[in-house]
């Protein structure tokens, strides 16, 4: 019941605002007591570097009879001292204890209700906590003081001396000697900012540098002083990169070397070294990290002083590693195939796009797939995803966002060109992907494009050459000239190259340069059989040309030959595959040509050597030749004796038979042969006169007459 009563009546208490001046808060004392706890010299009194233990206890003020509530109790120490945090020990009999803060610059703990009447156990709350002298510090004393707060109560603070008067504890100390101290503080830089947002992302590098210093007062020197650190698991150390002001490197800048070790030997009172190496930061970084951390430590092979660690001097922490953030951006990657297709002239390949956000934290926004067609293709809309847009052969798709490790599947279709160039072994096609940079820029830019080729297939694609020819219905005579018009085309799917056209000087003409395309092989008046070649060079899938090739027909011709035959041909040099159809690569015309006849003549004179009287002989010559254009065939020569002359071989040219005539006329005739256009001859013919001669004949008549199997229409 008393206790009831007593909280009733502080919450009256608390509602009048202590109205009426015969109530008044609990009171309490609340000593702090110091003991030497760790004499680390062994003198038996307070010197710097020795650890004092600390107790608070609370003394109760029983005539009030009420609890103390919602206490807490905070202090920190002075420059001269640092609390051990694994030292604090608190006690309430009446409630659980909570820890707030326990570091070196500062206790806070959380008593709560803490009884404060005659029954209560003595004493109700305990504490003890430790702390240890700064070994150097140009003090004599060190002076400390908490305070203890609650909600009923006024603020206490504790009190180091037994009068009445409420003063810290003090503890004093002879002034310390001059001893060996140094600081390292360690800080961080970005040196390779590879995605230049001024944030250490994955693949960027740091630069570490490590001020060594001497703080010592007195002049005190530290000698043998080395500095050693590793880097982060999630790190790589860049060899080569360390540096010192002071001493020499001795690992770190070898190849393979993972740890820095540098030995700065003596350093002199209010003397730095400063030492720095560089870092990467490994990329791939694990997904559950948020930073790497980096702390070196500072020893001495003389032992002029403790080993001690690098400090980050952006924390207030003292001792404390040098931690890095480490900034993660959208790492957008693309990947593309074809599934093995070949590219066919004329029909579609379907390429698969996988887009992926590779980074596991970071979103992209404004995701963008875009393609570049060539003249190898075009845009097949039906057999590609839907919302891809083209201008000008540049192809867009909006993928809009794609979140941490998210991938996207998309087809862009190529319908492969009927015409490709000559040379096209395969349909090449590069994919990329961006991002509109809000969440950050890409840190690896080159998984960012991904390209396929496609190879074609050779089987179908192939040139295919084919010739025309025609001399547009012409029909010459002798020794006029005719135009063939050569029309050669490719009518394969791919280009040619080393295209040539042939032609051969036919018989019975000459070929013509003048009159011809400029560039054929043969000189002008190339007799027949001359191979002549125009060289063309190249021709693309479904293209054409023409050329003229001339001749000028013979003046004469052998018999039976009535037309002038030519045949043309086209080839190229097979690099781009066999041509598909060898059928279409030549073609012949026939030029007809007119007014072809031999001219068949004769004379027959009577010579000077025939003796014209009764028994004598006569001999005729005959003259004969082919004034025509064409050869004569089989031609003979028929002489009709005259009455009264019989034949005389002796005297003629060999060759002649007789036989006796429808009319009972002797006939002689004479062979000649094939008589060519332009050819001549002459052969003999010895009559006898009979003997005795009839009366009244006193004229012989001689008639000779030329023939031959052809024509002689003049």
């Amino acid at each position: 019941m008393p206790r009831l009563r007593s909280l009733w009546l502080f919450s009256v208490l608390s509602l009048i605002s202590l109205a009426s001046p015969t109530w008044a808060l609990p009171a309490f004392r609340a000593p702090l007591d110091v003991v030497l706890f760790g004499d680390t010299d062994r003198s038996g009194t307070i010197t710097c570097g020795d650890v004092l233990r600390y107790t608070l206890t609370v003394e109760p003020q029983t005539e009030f009879d009420t609890d103390l509530e919602d206490v807490v109790f905070d202090i920190v120490p002075d420059t001269n001292i640092l609390f051990d945090p694994a030292s604090v020990v608190a006690v309430n009999s009446d409630q659980t204890v909570q820890v707030v803060i326990a570091d070196p610059l500062g206790i806070r703990v959380e008593f709560g209700r803490v009884c404060n009447s005659a029954s209560c156990p003595k004493p109700p709350l305990r504490l003890t906590f430790e702390g240890r002298i700064r070994v150097l510090n140009t003090g004599t004393a060190v002076s400390i003081q908490g305070r203890v707060l609650g909600s009923n109560i006024n603020e206490t603070f504790t009190d180091g001396t037994p009068n009445a008067a409420i003063e810290p504890t003090v503890s004093p100390y002879p002034a310390c000697p001059p001893t060996v101290s140094l600081r390292a503080p360690k800080t961080w830089s970005l040196v390779d900012d590879r995605d230049r947002d001024g944030r250490p992302d994955p693949g960027d590098s740091i630069r570490y540098s490590i001020d060594v210093q001497n703080t010592s007062g007195g002049g005190v020197g530290a000698s043998g002083v080395f500095f050693d650190s590793d880097v982060d698991r999630n790190a790589t150390l860049l060899a080569g990169s360390v540096t010192t002001t002071r001493g020499t490197v001795q690992q770190g800048n070898a190849f393979g070397d993972s740890h820095v070790r540098v030995n700065v030997g003596n350093l002199a009172a209010s003397a730095t070294a400063r030492i720095t190496f560089d870092a990467r930061i490994n990329s791939p970084f694990p997904a559950e990290l948020k930073g790497i951390a980096c702390q070196g430590t500072i020893t001495s092979n003389s032992n002029a002083f403790p080993p001690f660690p690098t400090d980050d001097p952006s924390t207030p922490a003292p001792n404390d590693p040098t931690r890095t953030g480490v900034d993660f951006d959208p790492d957008l990657a693309i990947e593309k195939t074809d599934g093995g297709a070949l590219a066919v002239p004329g029909r579609t390949v379907v390429y698969t796009l996988t887009a992926r956000n590779l980074s596991s934290r970071e979103l992209a926004t404004g995701t963008i797939l875009s393609e570049t067609l060539t003249s190898l293709g075009t845009l097949d809309v039906a057999r590609s995803s839907k919302g891809w847009s083209c201008s000008a052969g540049n192809c867009t798709l909006n993928l809009g966002t794609l979140a941490p490790l998210g991938t996207e599947t998309r087809t862009f279709a190529v319908l492969v060109s009927n015409a490709l160039p000559a040379g096209t072994r395969e349909l090449t096609n590069t994919a990329r992907i961006s991002d509109d940079g809000a969440q950050g820029p890409d840190p690896n830019l080159g998984n960012n494009a991904a390209s396929e080729s496609t190879p074609l297939d050779l089987t179908v694609a192939r040139p295919d050459l084919a010739i025309e020819k025609t001399d547009d219905g012409a029909t010459i005579r002798p020794f006029e000239i005719v135009h063939y018009r050569l029309t050669y085309r490719n009518l394969g799917p791919l280009g040619a190259t080393g295209v040539t056209l042939t032609e051969t000087v036919p018989p019975h003409s000459i070929f013509l340069a003048r009159e011809a395309t400029n560039g054929w092989s043969c000189p002008d008046a190339s007799p027949p059989g001359t191979t002549c070649t125009l060289t063309i060079r190249g021709l693309q899938a479904a293209a054409s040309g023409q050329a003229i090739f001339a001749i000028r027909a013979n003046a004469t011709f052998p018999a039976s030959t009535n037309q002038l035959s030519n045949t043309a041909t086209v080839t190229d040099d097979g690099a781009n595959g066999t041509d598909a159809n060898l059928a279409n690569n030549s073609a012949t015309d026939s030029t007809p040509i007119t007014g072809l006849t031999p001219d068949l003549t004769i004379d027959k004179t009577y010579t000077r050597e025939s003796d014209p009287t009764p028994g004598g002989i006569l001999v005729f010559r005959i003259s004969y030749s082919n004034r025509g254009n064409q050869d004569a065939v089989a031609v003979a020569i028929t002489d009709t004796l005259p009455q009264h002359t019989t034949f005389q071989s002796l005297r003629s040219t060999p060759g002649w038979t007789c036989r006796q005539g429808a009319n009972t006329e002797n006939l002689c005739t004479i062979s000649i042969g094939n008589l060519a256009a332009g050819a001549s001859g002459e052969v003999r013919i010895a009559l006898q006169v009979s003997k005795p001669l009839a009366a009244g004949v006193g004229l012989v008549r001689n008639c000779a007459t030329i023939n031959s199997l052809s024509s002689d229409t003049a």
